[in-house]
Protein backbone atom coordinates (compact mmCIF):
# COMPACT_ATOMS: atom_id res chain seq x y z
CA UNK A 1 0.00 0.00 0.00
CA UNK A 2 2.81 2.42 0.83
CA UNK A 3 4.67 1.72 -2.42
CA UNK A 4 1.55 2.11 -4.56
CA UNK A 5 0.45 5.19 -2.62
CA UNK A 6 3.80 6.89 -3.21
CA UNK A 7 3.70 6.07 -6.93
CA UNK A 8 0.18 7.48 -7.25
CA UNK A 9 1.19 10.61 -5.36
CA UNK A 10 4.14 11.18 -7.70
CA UNK A 11 1.84 10.84 -10.72
CA UNK A 12 -0.93 13.03 -9.31
CA UNK A 13 1.18 15.94 -8.01
CA UNK A 14 3.57 17.74 -10.34
CA UNK A 15 6.17 18.17 -7.59
CA UNK A 16 5.74 14.72 -6.06
CA UNK A 17 6.58 14.79 -2.37
CA UNK A 18 9.58 15.44 -0.12
CA UNK A 19 8.54 13.65 3.05
CA UNK A 20 6.34 10.72 3.95
CA UNK A 21 4.67 10.32 7.35
CA UNK A 22 2.49 7.69 8.97
CA UNK A 23 -0.14 8.31 11.63
CA UNK A 24 -2.12 5.52 13.23
CA UNK A 25 -3.79 4.60 16.49
CA UNK A 26 -4.99 1.33 18.04
CA UNK A 27 -4.97 -1.22 15.21
CA UNK A 28 -3.46 1.49 12.98
CA UNK A 29 -0.82 2.00 15.65
CA UNK A 30 -0.05 -1.70 15.67
CA UNK A 31 0.18 -1.63 11.87
CA UNK A 32 2.50 1.40 12.03
CA UNK A 33 4.73 -0.31 14.57
CA UNK A 34 4.86 -3.40 12.37
CA UNK A 35 5.68 -1.27 9.31
CA UNK A 36 8.56 0.48 11.10
CA UNK A 37 10.04 -2.87 12.09
CA UNK A 38 9.72 -4.47 8.66
CA UNK A 39 10.24 -1.44 6.41
CA UNK A 40 12.18 1.18 8.38
CA UNK A 41 12.84 3.36 5.33
CA UNK A 42 9.22 3.73 4.18
CA UNK A 43 8.51 6.84 6.23
CA UNK A 44 10.38 9.93 7.39
CA UNK A 45 8.33 10.00 10.56
CA UNK A 46 5.82 7.80 12.32
CA UNK A 47 3.28 8.64 15.00
CA UNK A 48 2.07 5.43 16.61
CA UNK A 49 -0.67 6.05 19.14
CA UNK A 50 -1.96 3.37 21.49
CA UNK A 51 -0.62 0.45 19.46
CA UNK A 52 -2.76 -2.54 20.33
CA UNK A 53 0.32 -4.74 20.66
CA UNK A 54 -0.81 -6.94 23.55
CA UNK A 55 -3.89 -8.04 21.62
CA UNK A 56 -4.39 -11.19 23.69
CA UNK A 57 -4.44 -9.00 26.78
CA UNK A 58 -7.04 -6.76 25.18
CA UNK A 59 -9.23 -9.73 24.32
CA UNK A 60 -8.92 -11.18 27.79
CA UNK A 61 -9.92 -7.81 29.26
CA UNK A 62 -13.08 -7.89 27.14
CA UNK A 63 -13.77 -11.45 28.25
CA UNK A 64 -13.46 -10.27 31.87
CA UNK A 65 -16.88 -8.62 31.56
CA UNK A 66 -18.84 -11.72 30.59
CA UNK A 67 -18.86 -13.27 34.09
CA UNK A 68 -20.11 -9.91 35.40
CA UNK A 69 -22.81 -9.23 32.80
CA UNK A 70 -23.75 -12.80 31.89
CA UNK A 71 -25.68 -13.78 28.78
CA UNK A 72 -28.66 -11.75 27.52
CA UNK A 73 -31.06 -14.05 29.37
CA UNK A 74 -29.35 -13.36 32.73
CA UNK A 75 -30.79 -11.08 35.42
CA UNK A 76 -27.41 -9.32 35.52
CA UNK A 77 -27.38 -8.47 31.79
CA UNK A 78 -27.96 -4.91 30.56
CA UNK A 79 -29.13 -4.17 27.03
CA UNK A 80 -27.74 -1.27 25.03
CA UNK A 81 -30.76 0.78 26.07
CA UNK A 82 -30.16 -0.03 29.74
CA UNK A 83 -26.46 0.92 29.46
CA UNK A 84 -27.66 4.24 28.06
CA UNK A 85 -29.72 4.71 31.25
CA UNK A 86 -26.54 4.08 33.29
CA UNK A 87 -24.58 6.50 31.09
CA UNK A 88 -27.19 9.25 31.51
CA UNK A 89 -27.22 8.74 35.28
CA UNK A 90 -23.43 8.99 35.44
CA UNK A 91 -23.59 12.25 33.49
CA UNK A 92 -26.40 13.52 35.70
CA UNK A 93 -24.36 12.88 38.83
CA UNK A 94 -20.87 13.76 37.59
CA UNK A 95 -20.98 16.13 34.63
CA UNK A 96 -21.02 19.35 36.65
CA UNK A 97 -18.26 18.31 39.10
CA UNK A 98 -15.82 20.49 37.13
CA UNK A 99 -18.20 23.44 37.21
CA UNK A 100 -19.35 23.09 33.59
CA UNK A 101 -22.41 21.07 32.62
CA UNK A 102 -21.23 20.23 29.11
CA UNK A 103 -21.65 16.47 28.68
CA UNK A 104 -17.99 15.84 29.53
CA UNK A 105 -16.66 14.32 32.74
CA UNK A 106 -13.35 16.14 33.01
CA UNK A 107 -11.81 13.89 35.67
CA UNK A 108 -13.42 10.44 35.88
CA UNK A 109 -11.54 9.74 39.12
CA UNK A 110 -13.71 12.35 40.83
CA UNK A 111 -16.89 10.65 39.62
CA UNK A 112 -18.28 8.17 42.14
CA UNK A 113 -21.85 7.64 40.96
CA UNK A 114 -24.43 6.08 43.23
CA UNK A 115 -26.25 3.58 41.03
CA UNK A 116 -28.89 2.65 43.61
CA UNK A 117 -30.79 5.70 42.32
CA UNK A 118 -31.58 3.58 39.26
CA UNK A 119 -33.31 0.71 41.07
CA UNK A 120 -36.94 0.38 39.99
CA UNK A 121 -39.44 1.18 42.73
CA UNK A 122 -41.70 -1.74 43.62
CA UNK A 123 -44.70 0.47 42.79
CA UNK A 124 -43.38 1.14 39.29
CA UNK A 125 -45.47 -0.62 36.64
CA UNK A 126 -43.11 0.06 33.75
CA UNK A 127 -39.39 -0.47 33.76
CA UNK A 128 -38.72 2.63 31.62
CA UNK A 129 -35.72 4.40 33.14
CA UNK A 130 -34.81 2.07 35.97
CA UNK A 131 -32.93 -1.19 36.54
CA UNK A 132 -33.24 -4.27 38.70
CA UNK A 133 -30.98 -4.57 41.77
CA UNK A 134 -28.98 -7.25 39.89
CA UNK A 135 -28.43 -4.91 36.97
CA UNK A 136 -27.37 -2.10 39.28
CA UNK A 137 -24.82 -4.49 40.81
CA UNK A 138 -23.54 -5.23 37.29
CA UNK A 139 -23.14 -1.50 36.55
CA UNK A 140 -21.25 -1.04 39.84
CA UNK A 141 -18.89 -3.90 39.06
CA UNK A 142 -18.20 -2.70 35.52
Amino acid sequence: GVVIGKELTKKFYDNGFDKSYYLGCSTGGRQGWNSVQKFPNDFDGVVVGAPAINFIGLLSLSAHFYPITGPPSSKTYLSTTEWKIVHEEILRQCDAIDGAKDGIIEDPDLCQPIFETLICKSSSKSKGNCLSPEQVNTAQQV
